[in-house]
């Protein structure tokens, strides 16, 4: 089974997704690194989401991330169980919801907005947020994007102050409890 994680930026996807690939002794990919891994191939030149964002633009990026999730998707259907990191944005895509569903357990992050902003603006503003009101700008975005992680997910895992460690033994025995109910 494919284990998908999703929630906003910084909710802790990647981390908790290397946890659980290493726990359950299966692949983990994450979106957003093949994002940059495909940037680096075709341009020749490193960088991180946020550049890469600022450099393809939104629109061409959605498409990006369209063409990196259905290669991904047709992978994980001829492969192993695997642990997926999805982008934030990625579940907005009316495109990709159905992919989505199709290929795992969605499990949505959901983090206090208050301890995502504060991850979130550690390395300065994300382009995506308004630096007129970035505060605002992330709290109206985090509105709009957490009804589609809540209509997408088939786990929800509330994240208080909980540690890295109370958080994976959280999604692991949510999976667990999913998969005795089935």
């Amino acid at each position: 089974m494919n284990i998908i994680l999703t929630g906003m930026k910084h909710c802790g996807k990647s981390t908790h997704g290397f946890g659980l690939a290493k726990y359950y002794n299966i692949n983990f990919f994450d979106t957003d690194d093949l994002i940059i891994l495909d940037y680096e191939k075709n341009t020749g030149n490193k960088s991180d989401i946020r550049e890469i964002f600022k450099d393809y633009g939104e629109d061409n990026f959605t498409l990006k991330e369209e063409e990196i999730f259905s290669k991904l998707s047709s992978y994980l259907s001829h492969n192993a169980d695997s642990i997926i990191a999805l982008g934030g944005r990625l579940p907005l895509n009316d495109k990709i919801k159905k992919h989505i569903k199709r290929t795992g357990l969605v499990v949505f992050i959901e983090v206090p907005i208050k301890a995502l902003y504060e991850r979130v603006s550690k390395k300065g503003i994300p382009p995506f947020l308004d630096p007129e009101n970035p505060e605002k700008s992330f709290y109206d975005l985090y509105q709009e994007r957490k009804k589609h992680y809540f209509e997408l997910a088939d786990i929800v895992v509330k994240v208080d102050n909980a540690s890295r460690r109370e958080v994976l033994e959280m999604i692991i025995n949510k999976i667990e409890e999913y998969n005795d109910a089935r």
